[in-house]
């Protein structure tokens, strides 16, 4: 636990938005709705005040702690306690280059890929096209909620230049440190690949008409600024553009990266996150044509929306084994735990399944189900985290269904499942088929292509053609919505269930 004094100056601030001023990034999944309590703190001296009772003195329970998000620094100052809750995500690192082989003074570039959790950058040789290294961390944002509609509402309530500092000073950061590689020399050009509405808070404009029907973004295409325009030191930025406004840049690049297009069957790029989004190529055999669509899946598998739930950080439980004895755990860098991440959680939920502590409409026999004693308490699961996973893969799973319904497909059509993302590339698919996130007729035929969002907008920095072929999908892309759709709603349903073994 991190001492941190907040001084009498802070007067009348609210506690979260100031720690994220000076560096302390804690989840608020709820957006500060004081439902979540991940950003729960300890009072070890002073005092601080009630947000919603403006002057009245907030009072710590019965463990000395209280919520973050629902203080106010007092004029007596306060020292609290935080828990450390840093690293670098569930993200995959994409070379082993040894630096000492590659010219310093060349000129080079960064890729970005701005995910709703985790930040991944990469440092790229323009003239060889090696990646020179690459770094990344959790999302700062994340103090104004797990997901994308907290963040738009965020912007509703005035709080959108805030949310473009936190995101500009990380990446900065993320600049800085690559750039001790390159004997301090700055990046000549650098591309960003990010969700619609990660893009919008990017370039400090407002998301907000992504925030309800008919969902209206600022902007789609390909947006092109000076560095110094967003106070980053680098000559030239690359926004590459989006689909759609909930199917970003992100997945636009990884479809240029899979080469769908190029294949003569339909496959299928899905990237698992709070807003499932899932891509299928008919193939060249049934004219090439490209569908989307985004399922609202909520950040359950993102480690966020779960009681002991956490991002993809040092000591977070990874991976769920059974063993003789019961089961075994995982945690990332080997470190005590303190929390479960997205493939973790899938692991659990299938082990409880095998061992009938789970029935098909999600009844957990044991509640909580403890998998292991951290330094704040048990780490465990509860009923309610369990309903939350039920909704996540539900969704994910319905919305895959449907959209290869839509096209009169049947999933047994699909050649190729490509699985993007950090828990794509991790999550362990017999798990993930065994708990109904992904169907078992895909067995065999799911590709771990790692973070396609940065390998694409890598291949977009040396490649100016290849922004222009992501501008193509772009426009090529067809959205499919599940709104309406009686497919979606019946699949929805049905996948609430979880298989049981015959």
């Amino acid at each position: 636990m991190k001492k941190v004094i907040i001084p009498k100056e802070a007067v009348g601030q609210e506690l979260l938005p100031y720690l994220s001023g000076v560096g302390i990034f804690l989840s608020a999944d709820c957006g500060g709705a004081g439902k979540c309590g991940k950003c729960r703190v300890a009072l070890l001296e002073g005092e601080l005040l009630q947000k919603k009772s403006p002057g009245a003195v907030l009072v710590p329970d019965d463990n000395g702690t209280l919520l973050a998000c629902m203080a106010v620094c007092s004029p007596k100052g306060a020292v609290i306690g935080v828990g450390i809750t840093e690293g670098e995500g569930l993200t995959v690192n994409q070379s082993e280059n040894a630096l000492s082989s590659l010219d310093s003074d060349s000129e080079w570039g960064v890729a970005l890929d701005i995910g709703t959790t985790t930040l991944a950058m990469a440092s790229v040789d323009l003239k060889t096209g090696e990646t020179v290294a690459t770094v990344s961390r959790l999302n700062p944002q994340r103090c104004f909620g797990a997901d994308v509609m907290n963040r738009i509402s965020a912007c509703t309530k005035g709080h959108l230049k805030a949310l473009q500092k936190l995101i500009l000073d990380a990446v900065a950061e993320m600049i800085e440190e690559l750039s001790m590689h390159r004997n301090g020399k700055a990046p000549k050009k650098m591309t960003v690949a990010a969700n619609p509405t990660m893009l919008h808070l990017f370039a400090g404009i407002s998301p907000e008409g992504m925030g309800a029907h008919p969902f209206t973004p600022a902007f789609l295409s390909t947006m092109v600024y000076k560095g110094e325009e967003l106070g980053l030191n680098v000559e030239e930025i690359t926004l590459l553009p989006s689909a759609s406004s909930f199917v970003g840049s992100d997945i636009t690049a990884g479809v240029m990266l899979t080469k769908m297009q190029e294949q003569n069957d339909p496959t299928v790029l899905m990237d698992i996150g709070t807003n499932g989004e899932i891509v299928l190529c008919l193939g060249k055999n049934r004219g090439g044509k490209l569908y989307s669509t985004s399922t609202a899946a909520g950040p359950a598998l993102e480690g966020a929306g779960i009681s002991c739930g956490i991002g993809g950080v040092a000591g977070a439980i990874s991976k769920v084994t059974q063993t003789e004895d019961g089961f075994a755990i995982f945690t990332i860098e080997n470190k005590s735990p303190i929390g479960i991440c997205g493939s973790g959680l899938i692991d659990t939920v299938a082990y409880l399944l095998s061992t009938s502590l789970l029935d098909e409409t999600g009844y957990l026999e044991e509640e909580p189900f403890i998998l292991a004693s951290g330094e704040n308490g048990d780490i465990s699961l509860s009923q309610e985290d369990i309903r939350a996973f039920q909704l996540a893969k539900s969704a994910l799973r319905a919305g895959l269904e449907t959209l290869v319904a839509e096209n009169g497909l049947c999933i047994n059509d699909i050649s190729k499942l490509y699985l993007a993302g950090g828990l794509g590339f991790y999550m362990d698919c017999q798990s993930a088929m065994k708990v109904g996130l992904l169907p078992p007729v895909l067995d065999g035929k799911v590709e771990a292509v790692g973070n396609s969002s940065l390998k694409g907008a890598m291949l977009a920095l040396c490649l100016p053609s290849k922004v222009r072929e992501i501008e193509d999908i772009a426009k090529a892309n067809q959205t499919v919505s599940l709104q309406n759709s009686p497919i979606f709603n019946e699949a929805y349903i049905e996948h609430m269930l979880f298989p049981m073994e015959e």
